[in-house]
Protein backbone atom coordinates (compact mmCIF):
# COMPACT_ATOMS: atom_id res chain seq x y z
CA UNK A 1 0.00 0.00 0.00
CA UNK A 2 0.96 3.64 -0.85
CA UNK A 3 0.21 6.63 0.78
CA UNK A 4 0.99 10.22 -0.11
CA UNK A 5 0.38 12.69 2.63
CA UNK A 6 0.45 16.53 0.76
CA UNK A 7 0.89 19.97 2.56
CA UNK A 8 1.23 23.04 1.05
CA UNK A 9 1.74 24.80 3.90
CA UNK A 10 5.47 26.17 5.19
CA UNK A 11 4.55 26.27 9.37
CA UNK A 12 1.93 25.02 11.85
CA UNK A 13 -0.14 22.51 13.59
CA UNK A 14 -0.61 20.66 10.17
CA UNK A 15 2.74 20.02 9.75
CA UNK A 16 3.43 19.15 13.01
CA UNK A 17 0.79 16.83 13.14
CA UNK A 18 1.92 15.48 9.80
CA UNK A 19 5.68 14.87 11.07
CA UNK A 20 4.23 12.89 14.37
CA UNK A 21 1.83 10.70 11.64
CA UNK A 22 4.10 9.78 8.65
CA UNK A 23 6.61 7.77 10.54
CA UNK A 24 4.79 6.34 12.32
CA UNK A 25 2.60 5.07 9.23
CA UNK A 26 5.98 4.13 7.58
CA UNK A 27 7.11 1.95 10.84
CA UNK A 28 4.15 -0.13 10.06
CA UNK A 29 5.69 -0.89 6.44
CA UNK A 30 3.17 1.13 4.38
CA UNK A 31 5.18 2.79 1.80
CA UNK A 32 4.63 6.55 2.93
CA UNK A 33 5.39 9.93 0.39
CA UNK A 34 5.03 13.35 1.65
CA UNK A 35 4.30 16.22 -1.01
CA UNK A 36 5.65 19.51 0.83
CA UNK A 37 6.04 23.54 0.32
CA UNK A 38 9.99 23.34 0.17
CA UNK A 39 13.14 21.89 0.05
CA UNK A 40 13.87 22.52 3.22
CA UNK A 41 10.47 20.92 4.76
CA UNK A 42 11.27 17.22 2.55
CA UNK A 43 14.39 17.68 4.13
CA UNK A 44 13.21 17.67 7.29
CA UNK A 45 10.84 15.27 6.52
CA UNK A 46 13.77 12.84 4.53
CA UNK A 47 15.84 13.10 8.47
CA UNK A 48 13.00 11.64 10.40
CA UNK A 49 13.01 8.14 7.57
CA UNK A 50 10.13 9.12 5.14
CA UNK A 51 10.60 9.97 1.50
CA UNK A 52 9.68 13.85 0.46
CA UNK A 53 9.88 16.22 -2.05
CA UNK A 54 9.14 19.47 -2.49
CA UNK A 55 5.83 20.55 -4.76
CA UNK A 56 5.52 24.56 -4.73
CA UNK A 57 1.78 25.95 -4.92
CA UNK A 58 1.66 29.51 -4.34
CA UNK A 59 -2.00 30.67 -3.90
CA UNK A 60 -4.98 28.81 -4.82
CA UNK A 61 -5.07 29.72 -8.33
CA UNK A 62 -2.09 28.18 -8.95
CA UNK A 63 -2.65 25.73 -12.10
CA UNK A 64 0.98 25.61 -12.64
CA UNK A 65 1.64 24.37 -8.90
CA UNK A 66 -1.19 22.18 -8.68
CA UNK A 67 -0.42 20.25 -12.06
CA UNK A 68 2.52 19.13 -10.32
CA UNK A 69 0.57 16.97 -8.14
CA UNK A 70 -0.48 15.07 -10.99
CA UNK A 71 2.99 12.57 -11.87
CA UNK A 72 3.82 12.72 -8.21
CA UNK A 73 0.45 10.54 -7.17
CA UNK A 74 0.53 7.87 -10.09
CA UNK A 75 0.83 4.89 -8.12
CA UNK A 76 -1.15 5.97 -4.31
CA UNK A 77 -3.73 4.02 -2.99
CA UNK A 78 -4.71 6.65 -0.68
CA UNK A 79 -3.83 10.91 -1.11
CA UNK A 80 -4.27 12.22 2.71
CA UNK A 81 -4.32 16.43 2.15
CA UNK A 82 -3.72 18.42 5.38
CA UNK A 83 -4.78 22.29 4.30
CA UNK A 84 -6.69 24.15 1.78
CA UNK A 85 -4.99 24.25 -0.89
CA UNK A 86 -3.58 20.96 -0.53
CA UNK A 87 -6.91 19.95 0.00
CA UNK A 88 -8.47 21.57 -3.13
CA UNK A 89 -5.80 20.72 -5.63
CA UNK A 90 -4.79 17.12 -3.70
CA UNK A 91 -8.46 15.52 -3.50
CA UNK A 92 -8.61 16.67 -6.84
CA UNK A 93 -5.42 14.69 -8.96
CA UNK A 94 -6.29 11.75 -5.99
CA UNK A 95 -9.60 10.75 -7.23
CA UNK A 96 -8.59 11.15 -10.64
CA UNK A 97 -5.59 8.79 -10.19
CA UNK A 98 -8.10 6.47 -8.72
CA UNK A 99 -6.76 6.72 -5.23
CA UNK A 100 -8.92 6.36 -1.74
CA UNK A 101 -9.04 10.33 -0.97
CA UNK A 102 -8.55 11.48 2.95
CA UNK A 103 -8.98 15.59 4.26
CA UNK A 104 -8.14 16.58 7.77
CA UNK A 105 -9.55 19.63 8.73
CA UNK A 106 -6.95 21.20 11.47
CA UNK A 107 -8.20 24.18 13.40
CA UNK A 108 -11.81 23.73 13.24
CA UNK A 109 -13.91 22.93 16.33
CA UNK A 110 -15.89 19.53 15.62
CA UNK A 111 -19.37 20.62 15.81
CA UNK A 112 -17.88 22.93 12.98
CA UNK A 113 -16.34 20.37 11.34
CA UNK A 114 -19.10 17.61 11.72
CA UNK A 115 -21.57 20.45 10.09
CA UNK A 116 -19.47 20.56 6.89
CA UNK A 117 -18.52 17.33 6.23
CA UNK A 118 -22.42 16.58 6.25
CA UNK A 119 -23.70 19.61 3.97
CA UNK A 120 -20.40 18.24 1.44
CA UNK A 121 -21.77 14.97 1.33
CA UNK A 122 -18.95 12.79 2.67
CA UNK A 123 -18.70 10.51 5.12
CA UNK A 124 -16.59 10.74 8.10
CA UNK A 125 -15.14 7.09 8.74
CA UNK A 126 -12.51 8.87 10.59
CA UNK A 127 -11.83 11.39 13.37
CA UNK A 128 -14.13 14.59 13.86
CA UNK A 129 -12.56 17.42 11.33
CA UNK A 130 -11.54 14.09 8.63
CA UNK A 131 -13.26 13.52 5.84
CA UNK A 132 -12.74 10.39 3.51
CA UNK A 133 -13.89 10.03 0.17
CA UNK A 134 -13.22 7.63 -2.97
CA UNK A 135 -13.48 7.93 -6.48
CA UNK A 136 -16.56 7.59 -8.01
Amino acid sequence: MRVVYVSTIERGGPLTHLKQLAPHVAEEGIDVHVLCSSDELAESFRALGVSAEAVQVGHKLDLRGAKAFWPRLGGADIVHTHDRRAGLFGRLAGRARGAQVIHTLHGLPEEIAARVESRAGESNGCSAGTSRSSAP
